[in-house]
């Protein structure tokens, strides 16, 4: 009897709702769960590879903080990550208290832990010596690189497992690999080359990705079968290069690679990668349409920059409108909003961003710092409401509003000199991480306000 192919049984599609209000409900239903949970137990949440984190996951991570219940995010990130500029991840980490969260920088093993580790992930068998020691050269005690050289010697028959445990071969390689890479490389080497071909359009996708893209990608659709393609996945899966996501069933649709690692190493021994990214693109626009992000990705790696320019809009477009915080609380219900202004500036008014947003970053990054009654945080405000009564002296209400790192003014572009710089760009961080579209200065704002606003 023949496999059912994941997703094979497609039911009638559910009617389209409007994009915001959908947004809308997944947040605050995605909310409501966690704080349910948190309330009954404490509730720890893992997240793997914060740092490529969207936006959307930074503002459920922001709403839920200091919130009621025993709450606590876990996150996983690499090295220096937080000093990438112009991501989310940077961004939430400027934004948030550093009473919020704390870091906890993650070093090598040392040799015994490393021997540890090496004697847990052989159930209990200690490796010799002889064998320990070229591991821990080359690894350097890198966990991943550890795991990584045990599984590469088993593959090899070089450590093999028997009645009485382990057993290692007397005559061991004078070299073992030096890198992660060529570790990977050297388990890719020793695999079918089927499915060495396929892990290789898997990779081309991204560290997971949706089966069907995977079998309309790689040609496998019409001339392999599911059964074919299931069983290649089935031997990555033993492998343990690839692994269901989410608990699936042996049907399930989402697949990943175990680690970033792996995914890399498969894409490196794809020799045409415009290509494969070029019919990546095709796939995902005939199976998910709705993925504009991946689509302009992979336009744009195949080198087709009118398909690229033409998704990247569309994402623009859907940010605006399903991640704006104004439209998720006017259809949640939070109350009314201030409407933008929209005049045209006058070059008085224009002058004054600069100042504006050296104000504003200050205020904001002082109020995270210092309790609100000290004499920083005072100052700050009071520095920032006599720039806003400055910059009132040429307009009653105004809009601060940006594009990419930029500044606009009552949605208009303004010249570069006055709508770009160091301050402007850490206030733009800061409606990132908080999904603000823009900001609204009424001539009545006064410190309280403004102090409420800013926590």
């Amino acid at each position: 009897m023949g496999r059912r192919p994941p997703n094979s049984g497609r039911g009638r599609r559910a009617p389209r709702m409007d994009p915001a209000e959908l947004t809308a409900n997944l947040f605050s239903g995605l909310q409501a769960v966690l704080r349910a949970l948190a309330a009954e137990r404490t509730l720890v949440v893992m997240l793997d590879d914060l740092d490529a984190a969207d936006e959307p996951t930074f503002e459920v991570i922001r709403a839920m903080l200091g919130g009621e219940g025993s709450l606590l995010f876990v996150g996983a990130a690499r090295s220096g990550a937080r000093d990438m500029k112009d991501t989310p991840y940077a961004g939430f980490r400027e934004a948030i208290s550093e009473q919020t969260f704390f870091s906890v920088e993650l070093d090598n093993l040392e040799q015994e832990q490393t021997r540890a580790l090496a004697k847990t992930l052989l159930d209990g068998f200690a490796p010799p010596d002889r064998l320990f020691a070229p591991i821990y050269e080359v690894s350097k005690g890198n966990p991943l690189f550890v795991e990584g050289v045990l599984r590469h010697l088993i593959d090899a028959q070089l450590l093999q497992r028997t009645e009485d445990g382990w057993a290692v071969a007397e005559a061991l390689p004078e070299e073992i690999p030096l890198t992660l890479e060529e570790v990977l490389r050297q388990q890719l080497a020793i695999l079918d080359p089927a499915t060495a071909a396929m892990l290789r359009d898997a990779a081309v996708i991204g560290p997971n990705f949706d089966f069907n893209v995977l079998k309309v990608s790689s040609g496998r659709e019409e001339s392999s079968g599911d059964d074919d393609a299931l069983t290649l996945v089935e031997e990555a899966e033993q492998a343990q290069i690839l692994r269901k996501k989410g608990g699936a069933g042996a049907e399930g649709q989402e697949l990943e690679f175990t680690s970033r690692a792996a995914q890399e190493a498969s894409y490196a021994e794809q020799e045409d990668k415009a290509g494969a990214h070029a019919r990546v693109a095709e796939a995902i626009e005939q199976e998910q349409p709705q993925e504009a992000g991946a689509l302009a990705y992979h336009f744009g790696k195949a080198g087709n920059e009118e398909q690229r320019e033409r998704f990247l809009e569309r994402v623009r477009e859907r940010r605006e409108q399903l991640f704006n915080r104004e439209t998720i609380e006017t259809i949640l219900g939070a109350g009314s909003n201030l409407p933008e202004v929209t005049d045209e500036p006058s070059l008085a008014l224009t002058a004054q961003l600069p100042r504006l947003a050296k104000s504003l970053a200050n205020a904001a990054k002082v109020v995270r710092l210092y309790p609100r009654q000290s004499k920083s945080v005072q100052d700050a405000i009071a520095q920032l409401i006599q720039t806003l009564e400055k910059a009132h002296e040429h307009a009653p209400s105004f809009t601060i509003g940006h594009r990419g790192n930029a500044f606009t003014l009552n949605g208009h572009a303004v010249d570069r000199a006055y709508a770009s710089g160091e301050y402007q760009e850490a206030v733009v961080g800061i409606y990132r991480t908080n999904s603000i579209k823009s900001l609204t200065f009424l001539q009545t704002a006064g410190q309280a306000e403004l102090l409420a606003f800013l926590e």
